[in-house]
């Protein structure tokens, strides 16, 4: 039975990147990825060894994930933090199971090829165990990864959008294989259908299938993560009544969460969600952004444009602060300032705006009749 969860878990893993909820802009990438060759050796944990790392996470994903990945170093880590040694017998299946699980992990991760790593922050425990923080940039989506090292080895990879990681995946499998012993008929079989149906967008399969899940289930990680990518990917989804109560009941707040509240304008909730990655990441120029945008959605334009005005401070080569800040200045007529970042997304990210482009503003037509606009077709040329 536990290759049958191993698929199921396998299925979901990737769900989901967050969206961008904000206004249609051109895509603007981040700072290319030159390939670095003789990278100066780095002290363990050091901001440089981490910075070396997401180079080579931009070289080669792959080869940098399973280059840094021993499971023995994971099954030491299980040991500690359970307080219990496995015999060899455990030892064996556990480290299976672990190996399993991260191979999903990686397929899951490449299977959005042509996306931008960039280290974030770190968190430097003791000599032997450290985390990093990693965004993953592309088109217009956006994730955040948890990274512990133990000796210099990779032992969990977690996803903070979805709240799943490896160690998770594997409390999952055995929480699975505990509940099928002591409910054998309790459909918990219909969590494979669940992730499946997701995987192939089969929307009304996936609702059956969720209503069916054992109650003890439904509000899991990995099945939350689920229905928000499928949320994400078709907004117009009428939700299972379940999932709606719950979250008009609880009002959870966690970053999986935050495109279902920002549509449904509940902003504070779409904030708070965001706020509650790890304190190093909020303070991230690309949640800031996103956390100006929703200021800006729910009225609060002063507060926003300060939100935005900082992170485009604390982060000048990087093009989310000035893309959003863009939108605001267009929509409250601050046209001197329009002009000026139009100009900055121009000269340092080869990025120009067309007609068509500025017409998906709000007041994107108002800003065509301006003499500012003007003057930036003539700077353009």
């Amino acid at each position: 039975m536990k290759a049958f969860y191993i698929l199921a878990l396998s299925l979901m893993l990737s769900a989901c990147a967050s969206k961008d909820t904000g206004r249609a802009v051109p895509s603007v990438s981040e700072t290319s990825n030159p390939v670095v060759k003789n990278q100066e050796p780095a002290e363990l944990y050091s901001d440089r060894y981490f910075v070396n790392y997401a180079n080579a996470l931009n070289q080669h994903t792959e080869n940098a994930l399973r280059s840094k990945i021993v499971e023995a170093k994971m099954v030491e880590k299980l040991e500690t933090d359970l307080a219990f040694t496995f015999n060899a017998n455990q030892r064996a299946n556990v480290t299976q199971l672990l190996s399993s699980l991260t191979d999903t992990s990686i397929t899951a991760i490449l299977a959005q090829p042509g996306g931008s790593w960039k280290y974030v922050d770190s968190d430097v425990h003791t000599k032997q165990q450290a985390t990093s923080y990693y965004r993953f940039t592309l088109d217009g989506t956006f994730a955040y990864y948890e990274i512990s090292w133990l000796d210099g080895h990779i032992v969990d990879i977690f996803n903070l959008f979805t709240g799943v990681g490896i160690s998770d995946s594997f409390d999952l499998v055995i929480d699975m294989e505990q509940y099928r012993k002591t409910h054998p008929n309790s459909g918990i079989q219909r969590m494979g259908d669940f992730f499946e149906a997701v995987r192939q967008a089969s929307y009304t399969e996936m609702l059956f299938a969720y209503n069916e899940i054992p109650k003890p289930f439904q509000q899991k990680p990995l099945v939350l993560a689920g229905l928000m990518k499928a949320y994400i990917n078709q907004p117009s989804l009428v939700m299972p009544r379940s999932f709606v109560v719950y979250m008009e009941k609880h009002q959870p707040v966690h970053p999986r969460f935050y495109a279902y509240y920002y549509d449904n304008q509940q902003f504070d909730l779409a904030i708070e969600s965001l706020k509650r990655f790890p304190e190093t990441v909020v303070k991230d120029v690309r949640v800031q952004v996103e956390i100006g945008n929703a200021l800006y959605e729910s009225g609060q334009t002063e507060k926003a444009e300060d939100y935005l005005v900082n992170a485009l401070l604390k982060a000048p080569s990087e093009p989310f602060g000035y893309i959003w800040l863009l939108g605001l200045s267009i929509d409250t007529k601050q046209y001197q300032q329009t002009e000026l970042i139009l100009k900055v997304l121009y000269d340092r990210f080869d990025t120009r705006y067309s007609k068509t482009d500025l017409l998906t503003f709000d007041r994107g037509e108002e800003y065509l009749k301006s003499a500012s606009y003007q003057r930036y077709k003539q700077y353009l040329n």
